[in-house]
């Protein structure tokens, strides 16, 4: 029976009346399953509620599993891994790959299509891929049975471990002292060289210091980005991205229709060119993606010129190990307690942290050194608030009792200026507010009612729970996690805007959006390029790169609640350096460009992007003036295209 045919009896079925999620995995023969999850509380608790999708080993599917074969973790994680909260893979027709973010913070790929009823999940580096055998509904989803259970993945470094041709990519971890920082990674995209790609640049490696090494590593890291094989091969849509350290002008993505391939600033001819993914989306724990590549990624030669001088002047002026005797700059031997050697206080010298200390206690800045602790530092000169929120912070308390560094410290009255307490008061509509990242959650509804937050694009709505007043502000409690805006190069591609995308890449726009920060974007969607397509294509680059411009406005953060407010915003200029108008006639935000007859309507308002950028999709390109040299039709917009945008905006949110 095909897939389809199963999903439709299923929804029937939940259409007269609404099965839990227990009833559907007893009558489906699930209930080994149902069993380990009544041993996992945690798991328990999670799916009492659960709304998503499940995928249900059956019984047989579970028949050679013992259960105390696993710890309490590990049997958690197991079940957890098999959980897909917020997504509804299938409820609409689906063909292709696709990964989704299970409980467990790790990915499942999922290949297959709703047509063909064939579904078929990978999951752990090396572990056999289940099938889908039947579907069902229950009242907070759908649940597919597969015929054998799925492997969590594990962390990165045990991944490359586990690979004979990995080993070199592990040891220059370890020997860069990186091994925490990449456990610690979260959400990203990493490439990993094979021993063969080491081996090529062996002659480079050997000339490399340390800091040299780990710029070179920091290169294979793209950090709070979960870039798929199928990104990829999207070719220029994520030009310019930078590593995990952001040096080197960032990487980018020659694609040839065949390989996938991705390319450091340093991957020149005369390097071996760029590297080809030999074995994509090899899924880690934490929602990591691993990419295993032929040839080691390189920083640009003026990067690595400033890394040799950096590690050339830390060989100069620090000695590793605490106590141990080092030269100083001048030949002379002496004893760092602190594991830098440092000239004796009878002289003027440089210490370790770069700053003139004098034997008179005051470094060259004039700050006078005390003996007294940080609470009485910070009690003394009026830092009492900070005091109250970090009292209450067990684990930051902690780390400051042995602090030793430098510390910003609010005053009072700088944190009584900037205090948001958000809906401490009642509260009501629509807000729009900044985190510490300086990206922007979109707050909506009553005090009295209920609070529904809104951040990444096609992530689920947050609802607030409960709030309670603390000292230093409220806390609203939610019922799921925030996830984070990402760039408009991943919106479009997430919202279908391929026309735009297209438009990016051809008027070499991308790295510009990518980058934008605190601006407010109209997109385009691809029926409004269609009704222009025409005059577009005989554009050259430039002239396309104008009318791109045109929609974008640097520096200013327009929601759709302030185009209400104020009716009609007669001037509001764009980085072409001509103006728009917005007006909200009631019903609509429309949107005029200097060469528009009418305006664009705004079809999808408020995505939030990242870095405080607000995008707005139009159901018109925005035309510039006369005077721009370029010309463009503004006709064809018809009943036929705004119904299509409204099923496309429909289906797009369902």
């Amino acid at each position: 029976m095909q897939f389809c045919y199963l999903l439709l009896l299923a929804h029937a079925a939940a259409v007269v009346t609404a099965q839990s999620l227990s009833s559907v995995l007893t009558a489906n023969g699930a209930t080994t399953l149902l069993n380990l999850v009544s041993q996992s509380p945690n798991v328990a608790t999670a799916i009492g509620t659960f709304q998503g999708t499940l995928f249900a080993p059956t019984d047989a599917a579970l028949a050679s599993l013992n259960p105390k074969d696993y710890n309490a973790r590990q049997l958690q994680s197991l079940l957890a891994y098999h959980v897909v909260p917020n997504m509804f893979l299938g409820r609409t027709a689906f063909s292709g790959n696709t990964w989704l973010m299970t409980l467990e913070a790790a990915e499942v790929s999922v290949a297959g299509s709703t047509g063909s009823g064939v579904f078929q999940l990978s999951s752990g580096l090396g572990s056999v891929p289940s099938n889908v055998v039947s579907s069902a509904r229950f009242d907070g989803g759908i649940v597919h049975f597969i015929d054998s259970p799925l492997t969590p993945p594990t962390d990165v470094i045990k991944i490359a471990s586990q690979s004979r041709q990995l080993s070199n990519f592990v040891e220059a971890i370890k020997v860069t002292g990186l091994a925490l920082t990449v456990s610690e990674l979260r959400g990203c995209t990493i490439f990993a060289p094979t021993n063969q790609a080491f081996a090529a640049i062996e002659g480079i490696a050997k000339s490399l210091s340390k800091e040299q090494l780990k710029q070179v590593l920091l290169m294979h890291v793209i950090k709070d980005q979960i870039l798929h094989s199928t990104d990829l091969s999207n070719a220029g849509f994520f030009g310019g991205l930078g590593g995990a350290n952001s040096v080197a002008g960032g990487l980018t993505f020659p694609f040839d229709g065949k390989k996938v391939r991705v390319s450091g600033p340093g991957n020149t001819a005369a390097t071996g060119g760029a590297a080809t993914v030999i074995v994509p989306d090899v899924l880690a724990l934490n929602g990591i993606v691993l990419h295993v590549i032929d040839k080691v990624l390189l920083p640009g030669g003026g990067e690595m010129s400033r890394a040799s001088e950096g590690g050339s002047r830390e060989g100069k002026s620090t000695n590793e190990g605490k106590g141990s005797e080092g030269k100083t700059s001048e030949g002379r031997t002496g004893t760092s307690g602190e594991g830098r050697a440092e000239k004796s206080s009878s002289s003027s010298g440089k210490s370790g942290e770069g700053r003139e200390s004098t034997s008179s206690g005051k470094t060259k800045e004039g700050t006078t050194r005390s003996e007294s602790n940080l609470v009485e530092v910070l009690t003394a000169n009026k830092a009492n608030t900070l005091l109250s929120l970090v009292k209450e912070d067990a684990p930051i308390l902690k780390a400051l009792s042995t602090f030793q560094g430098t510390l910003f410290a609010p005053t009072d009255a700088a944190l009584a200026a900037t205090r948001n307490t958000f809906a401490a008061t009642p509260f009501s509509g629509t807000a729009f507010l900044t985190t510490l990242t300086g990206d922007e959650i979109q707050a909506s509804g009553s005090s009295d009612t209920s609070i529904q937050l809104t951040t990444a694009f096609g992530s689920t709505p947050s609802k607030v729970i409960k709030s309670e007043l603390f000292s230093g502000g409220i806390i609203h409690f939610i019922d799921t996690t925030l996830m984070p805006p990402t760039g408009i190069a991943m919106i479009a591609k997430q919202a279908n805007l391929n026309a735009l995308l297209t438009a990016l890449t051809t008027a070499g726009l991308v790295d510009t959006v990518m980058g934008l920060g605190k601006a407010t974007v109209f997109a385009p969607s691809d029926a409004a390029f269609a009704a222009v397509s025409g005059a577009t294509s005989k554009l050259s680059p430039e002239q396309l790169k104008k009318v791109l411009l045109l929609h974008v406005v640097p520096n200013n953060m327009f929601h759709s609640t302030e185009f209400m407010q104020a009716k009609t915003i007669p001037s509001i200029p764009t980085a072409e350096n001509e103006t728009l108008s917005a007006m909200f006639d009631g019903m609509n935000v429309l949107v005029r460009g200097p060469g528009n007859s009418m305006g664009a309507k705004v079809v999808t308002a408020d995505v939030l992007a990242m870095n405080g950028v607000i995008v707005h999709v139009i159901d018109a390109v925005l035309l510039p003036g006369a005077g721009s040299g370029v010309m463009l039709s503004k006709s064809g917009r018809t009943f036929g295209t705004h119904v299509s945008l409204v099923l496309g905006v429909f289906l797009l949110f369902c």
